[in-house]
């Protein structure tokens, strides 16, 4: 940890830390709080460790539950590897199980989470990203939470967020996906028109933007033609572009099957081979 660009504590982990967050205590004083490998969340104090509290499944994510929530500052969400996400009160002494949303429809992991009042209520909601594509929005009544709505974008959901984007009137989430997509869902009406969505202001900055994009694409064909004249003469050297591959080949524990998922980091076909 550091303060002021120094190094005050320091703290070895017996297993691998998958994420971390911190919860604010008195004053300047925040518990560090660890996600580790072994399905163990590992609360700090400083250089200390003060207590472990365990999971039903390796915690991928974490995230604060804000104030807004009803449930104070010292909250925390996790979401596991295998699609389970859950609400705990962390503090000094050790932690509070207050509820969990179990994987019961089989969907992937967990890898974002974000609170945001998106109906307007006073009340955040819980929004979920999942490793296979899956938003899910959750309210939380009376202490429990509710699925609102969900959708399926068909790719590997890296980070989300929420807040005013699009309409002044009617907060976005959006989501970046491993492939490299940035896409907006909206909560306004689809009865609204494009011209209700969109303000002048962010219209005239759209329109630049899709200046900027035709002008990427240009130069993309004046290079490619480039590389294919290049290509045909004697001393051209070929070279295979490098991209990272994000597979998994995980135990499904409900039918006992093993999944296989495998994407990349660029534009590229789908296909359905037989297994």
């Amino acid at each position: 940890m550091y303060e002021n660009c120094q190094d005050t504590n320091f703290y070895l982990s017996c297993d691998k830390i998958n994420d971390m967050i911190g919860i604010p205590g008195d004053g300047r004083e925040i518990f560090p709080v660890l996600g580790c490998q072994d399905r163990v969340l590992r609360v700090l104090s400083g250089s200390e460790l003060l207590y472990e509290a365990e999971v039903p499944g390796t915690p991928e994510t974490l995230a604060l539950f804000d104030v807004m929530s009803g449930f104070g500052h010292n909250n925390l969400i996790y979401g596991t590897k295998d699609g389970i996400v859950g609400l705990c009160t962390v503090n000094k002494d050790n932690p509070c199980h207050r509820w969990e949303i179990a994987n019961t429809n089989n969907l992937g992991g967990i890898t974002a989470i974000d609170t945001y009042d998106l109906n307007g209520d006073g009340i955040s909601e819980l929004i979920i990203g999942r490793d296979d594509g899956t938003v899910e929005v959750y309210s939380i009544t009376e202490g429990q939470p509710k699925l609102l709505n969900s959708k399926n974008i068909s790719e590997s959901i890296t980070s989300i967020g929420s807040g005013i984007i699009t309409s002044l009137a009617h907060p976005d989430t959006v989501l970046a996906t491993y492939p490299g997509h940035i896409i907006s869902l909206t909560t306004e009406p689809k009865s609204h028109t494009a011209s209700n969505i969109i303000s002048p202001s962010a219209r005239s900055k759209l329109e630049d933007l899709k200046k900027d994009i035709e002008d990427l694409k240009r130069q993309v064909l004046t290079e490619r033609e480039k590389y294919q004249k290049s290509a045909g003469s004697d001393s051209a050297i070929s070279a295979v572009a490098k991209f990272h591959v994000n597979d998994k080949f995980v135990l499904n524990p409900v039918d006992a099957n093993y999944l296989l998922s495998l994407e990349i980091q660029n534009a590229h076909r789908k296909c359905s081979p037989p297994m």
